[in-house]
Parts: C-alpha cells; structure tokens; sequence
C-alpha cells in the first residue's frame, strides 16, 4: 500500500493503492507464487521502497508501479543479495562477498557525480551506476583465507548492520566496530575513500566492553544498541566531525556519543526517528519522546499547543514556531483520552488570579517553567492506573510498535477497555449525579429570557444557554420556509402534543453531571530547576 511517496514533490493528496509489478510479472496471490513477486524483506525511504524477492530480484517503487534495479559494472553472477536498505537521498543493498552497494534515486540522479540511471530495452528493468563501500566484503565462515590480518577487510570484519542516512552511510561489523561512509562527495574511480572508524563508541563506557546489539536511525540521527542495554545515539554533527578529523588530522578532542538513559527496569527496546524528533519504545509498552516538533505539529505526541507546554514543549522560533523537549526531559506519551481532559482543566486553572502569572509563564515558553511542569505531570500521569494495574502487570495500554517519519509519528497499541475504564473511574471525585428535572437544572436566565445552568471549571465558569445555536436556526428555518404551527399539526396525528412528549423526553436525558478528583485543584506552584520558585500564593508542589 502506498499514500504519497515523496510529500515535497507532491501537488495533492493520493488515494492508497497497491504496489504492482510490471505486467510480465504476476503477482504472488494466496494461489498463486512466483518466486519472482513473493517479497521476503521489504525497506521503506524517504521517496523510495525497495522489495527484495525470494528469487533475488531487487524491486524498487518510486510510484506505483515497479522496476527492477541492475547494478552497472557489478558482477552479480553468483552473489546473492542478502537485504536491501532504503534510506533519505540513496538506496542500497548488501550483496554477500561483495559489500554495500548504494545508488542514488531515480529522481535525484542529476546530483550524483555519475549518477546515470537509464530504462533498459525492457521497460521494467533501470539500470543505475552505484558505489560499493571498500571493505565491505569480508565473510568470516566462507572467506577468511581470502585476506590477510592486515588488509582493510580483515580490519573492518563482516558487516551486520547498515542504514543509511543523508550523505552518509553507517555499519556495524562483527568485530563490535562502528563506520561511516560518505555517499555525497565526488567520487572518482581512482580515489574511492576507506571507511572511517567512529571511533569514540568503544570509549564512551568505559566500564563495559561494547558488543553492538542493533543500530538503527534515519535522516540525520542514529543509535547503537548493545547487548548489555545500553543506547548510544549521535548524528551528523559527530559524522562530520570524524570526517573532517579523516582529512586534517585535528589535535582537539572527537566527538563522543551521547548515552540515552533509560530505568534498569525499563529498556529501551527500539527507536523510531521522524524529520526532527524521535521515540523510544520500552520494554513495558510504554513510549517516550525526544527533540521538537516544528510549528507545533503534534508530532511529539504530548498533545495539542494549548496543553503540550505542560508536558515540557518549549516555544522554538517564536509563538508560530516549532516546539522543543529540555534534553533533561523524555516524557511518556499518554493514550487515555480523558488525561488529555485532565492536561486542559489544569490550563483553564492557569487563567485564575492566584495563578495567572505562573501560567502566562509556561504558556510564553520559559524553559525552566515547562520543564517543571513536565516532570510534575510526568510523576502524577505514572500513578494513573494506581490501584488499577498491578506492579508486574500490563497497563491498560501497550505498545507494540512505534513508527515515526517526517512530522509524524504512529504506534499499533494494544487496549485493556477494562481497565482503561477502572483507571477513568477510580479518578472520580464522586459519583453522577442522577439526571436533573428541567426546573431543577435551570439557574437563571439570561438578558434574553433564554435558561442557562452555570458549569464550574477550574478558574473559569462557562454560561451555556439550554436553547443551542443549532436549535435557533432551526426554528428560524422552518419559519422562513413557512412550516408554522398549524401545518406541524396536520403532519402529525396529535399536533403539538407529540411535541411536548418529544420534549420531555430530551429533558429526561439531560447529561449527568461528573466530576473528577482534580475538578478543584490549583494551577499546580513548583520550584524549578534552579532553585527559583513560581510566582503564586498557593503552598509549593
């Protein structure tokens, strides 16, 4: 399936619709299988998917429809394509015994030094120049008699992972070691660079010996799994970094990985990277965020500009700009509906008296304001489900996976209604209320005559007449069209006494009243982290 492939060369919105295969191609049905369209391993790039088939044909889509990729001046003859890698500016494959081959997009060809992409006699197959990687060939089992200890593959060792970023390409070998590779620069034939070592890495823990577990990344940013937990993540500023350091031989110190902690009890099993922010996914189904979100898209996942500031989102560029996490702060996102209700009635709290300054200055950005106020709401959001869910058990949500891309993000989540439900119920501050009489319900009247009921919210009382918009004009309709009275009552056999018996049913459905325990708690006063406590008369938090 497929949406739209590339957003920034798209004019309108597309209609999802199946990938398809050149017509002398069938597709692999539930009846059929042509080893040619069974896709065993799939990747998805930022304006690209590749396929690869069961009989090794490496299918790429830049639309609907499907091409076949040939490789000039390589020699496929025997190898076999092991994956296949999509990624920002360039594709790639890992082909056994010969290493990491990249190409540019059919799109971007123009901007590859050498880059030709050209249709072959057949119309499903292109034909593109590419780059393999020096060094990358080594196979311990089947070829280590090949080279010597010191040759560039033996020094490199077998590759187990790679993605590939923009203008950069990263692995990791069985020898617990970390590359970059450059995919933008001007290549010629006789001056193809070695890999460089990222070397900082096997340093940054002193304490352990790295053994890399996994890596994953995309765009810009990147992190090293190891087997014993730990998350090592950096981007392109250390990439360039080195890569500078690989031409000028600098005296001053490279740049090191930055540890991205997570609780013992509460690893961090997976990351999903969007344009300019990410999420970690933890062992309990639970998901915290990272980075910013431009122009205060929501792609962080803590809710809308009116309550995200209360979850820590700082201004970025101004009120219409984007919004950005404190690097002390990964909140968890929440999917309980009625959590975001709680996050909104402490913002109408904000705009009382008592605490009207303190809100102005978490709503105006101030970084050691909102992040205060994150971790306060972070700390009150984990006892949620207290009483509810049991120290080792599930939560009433549980993720299984997280998906970010561009300025979004998503997850599959799998629902305990149940106890999502105990958990809403165990909130309440009592219990409904049974549903009023018309009169009973009825406070005042306004200027107009119209009834209205006064409904108290944290810091504001909201008038709401009984008699809606929606019901004026519809009144007004039926006058302008000329359905009076008299013509209601030859409609419908008992005139108007039908519609007193409508009416007094509405009124015996009239919504129960329901409040919840913090329906009369202050705009929360805190101590940030500088020791400096927010303005307000309220006792400290």
């Amino acid at each position: 399936m497929y949406g739209i492939f590339d957003g920034l060369r798209s004019s309108g919105r597309a209609n999802l619709r199946r990938l398809s295969f050149p017509p002398a191609y069938p597709t692999t049905t539930k009846t059929r299988y042509e080893p040619s369209t069974a896709i065993q391993q799939y990747s998805t790039g930022r304006s690209s998917v590749l396929g690869l088939s069961d009989d090794g044909k490496v299918w790429m889509w830049e639309s609907v429809m499907g091409f076949q990729i040939k490789l000039a001046h390589v020699d496929m003859v025997g190898n076999k394509v092991d994956r296949v890698i999509a990624g920002w500016d360039r594709n790639s494959m890992y082909v056994i015994n010969v290493g990491i081959i990249y190409w540019a997009s059919v799109q971007d060809s123009d901007v590859v030094p050498g880059g030709r992409q050209e249709r072959l006699a057949v119309a499903d197959t292109m034909l593109v120049d590419s780059v393999t990687i020096p060094g990358t060939s080594y196979r311990r089992r089947l070829n280590n008699e090949r080279f010597t200890d010191d040759s560039l593959e033996a020094r490199i060792g077998q590759v187990t992972h790679h993605i590939v970023l923009e203008n950069w390409i990263v692995f990791t070998t069985d020898l617990n070691k970390i590359f970059c590779y450059p995919t933008i620069l001007h290549i010629p034939a006789f001056n193809i660079p070695e890999p460089i070592e990222l070397t900082t890495f096997r340093t940054v823990c002193p304490s352990e010996t790295l053994q890399v577990r996994d890596l994953q990344g995309s765009f810009i940013r990147f992190a090293v799994f190891t087997t014993s937990g730990t998350v090592l993540k950096a981007d392109k500023d250390l990439l360039n970094a080195f890569h500078d350091a690989s031409n000028t031989h600098p005296v001053h110190p490279l740049p090191s990985p930055v540890l991205l902690h997570s609780p013992p009890n509460n690893p961090i099993i997976s990351l999903a990277y969007g344009d300019h922010h990410y999420h970690a996914l933890h062992s309990t189904g639970t998901i915290t965020s990272y980075g910013l979100e431009p122009q205060r898209c929501g792609a962080l996942g803590l809710g809308n500009r009116s309550i995200s500031h209360l979850r820590g989102v700082t201004l970025e560029g101004g009120a219409f700009g984007g919004g950005r996490l404190p690097s002390a702060l990964s909140p968890t996102i929440w999917f309980e509906p009625l959590m975001q209700t709680w996050l909104q009635d402490m913002n109408w709290a904000s705009s009382e008296p008592e605490a009207r300054e303190r809100g102005r200055m978490v709503r105006s950005g101030h970084v050691g304001a909102c992040e205060a106020m994150g971790r306060y709401f972070e700390r009150e959001g984990a006892c949620w489900e207290d009483g509810v869910t049991g120290e080792d058990d599930m939560g009433a949500y549980f993720v299984l996976k997280v998906a970010s891309a561009g300025w979004h993000s998503a997850a599959l989540v799998l629902v305990d209604e149940d106890k999502a439900e105990a958990a809403r119920n165990s909130h309440l501050a009592r219990p409904p209320s049974p549903a009023p009489s018309l009169a009973a319900s009825i406070q005042s009247v306004d200027t107009q005559g119209f009834p209205y009921e006064v409904i108290h919210s944290p810091g504001e009382q909201l008038v709401i007449g009984i008699q809606s918009v929606g019901q004026w004009f519809w009144d007004t309709g039926r006058w302008f069209l000329g359905l009076t009275a008299r013509d209601e009552a030859r409609e419908q056999p008992g005139g108007g006494k039908e519609k007193e018996v409508r009416n007094s049913g509405e009124t015996e459905t009239e919504a129960q009243e329901v409040v919840y325990g913090w329906s009369r708690e202050h705009f929360p006063r805190l101590r940030m982290e500088d020791g400096e406590a927010m303005p307000g008369e309220i006792e400290i938090m």
